[in-house]
């Protein structure tokens, strides 16, 4: 019984770091990701198609798409010729930095600009005060990307 269980555990690493079948998810030396946009400049409420190129080429493997490292947008799976491929719709406008993370780790960056209609609302609208009186002004940006700075100015001198 003891040589049938040492027999089997040595067939087992044989099988293991043999080359051939059974490698899958060992990653090979010099993957590469390549990222596009297509198109790379869109208007807000369209979409652009994200598509990631990964080479050696091998089917079903997994890449994640997102805004830098922070935020996941998807992930899509490699087809036959090495491409996943992703449609995507951002949710406001602005210039981002699309990334494609594949399992390995390699990655690639491109860079999304995302025209859009910005509405500035301001509330009040409209006021009148004498010199020394105080008021709260707010601004909405509608369709602005989150860290946009809004500059209020009274005449010529903000």
């Amino acid at each position: 019984m003891q040589r049938r269980l040492f027999l089997f555990a040595a067939a087992l690493v044989i099988f293991l770091v043999s080359p051939g079948q059974g490698q899958k998810g060992i990653e090979p030396e010099g993957t590469e990701v390549t990222l596009t946009c297509s198109p790379p400049k869109i208007n807000f409420g369209e979409s652009t198609v994200l598509k990631a190129h990964v080479t050696p080429v091998e089917a079903g493997r997994l890449v994640l798409f997102s805004f830098g490292e922070d935020e996941e947008i998807d992930t899509a799976d490699t087809d036959g010729n090495g491409d996943a491929t992703l449609e995507f719709t951002p949710g406001n406008s602005g210039p981002f930095e699309i990334a494609a993370v594949f399992e390995s780790g390699d990655d690639d960056t491109a860079n999304l600009d995302v025209i859009g209609d910005i509405t500035l609302t301001v509330d009040p609208p409209e006021i009148n005060f004498a010199d020394g009186d105080f008021t709260t002004l707010n601004a909405d940006l509608d369709g602005a990307p989150a860290g946009r700075t809004v500059t209020f100015s009274s005449g010529s001198e903000p």
